[in-house]
């Protein structure tokens, strides 16, 4: 916690030039998903996540989208692994 508490505090301090760091998240973000889809036996999650972005970037828009999206795919994992811990 202090080494977040730490780099918050200098990101705040230190002047940083942030052009271009949406297309590098973007990047990151597409190969997570091409990894994950690669080497999961079930898509399921890659598609939930996916899903789940695309219906809350329709619903809120895409200043407000994220946190539903994340809540969404979060609660659809956790219902997923249920699922799977009760079969026999």
């Amino acid at each position: 916690m202090a080494g977040a508490v730490a780099g918050g505090l200098a990101g705040q301090l230190l002047p940083f030039d942030m052009e271009g760091i949406d297309f590098c998240m973007t990047a990151l973000f597409v190969l997570i998903f091409l990894d994950q889809w690669e080497k999961a036996k079930s898509h399921a999650p890659a598609l939930a996540g996916l899903g789940a972005g695309i219906l809350c970037l329709a619903v809120f828009g895409k200043n407000r989208f994220m946190l539903p999206a994340l809540f969404l795919a979060s609660g659809f994992l956790v219902v997923h692994e249920k699922k799977e811990d009760v079969k026999p």
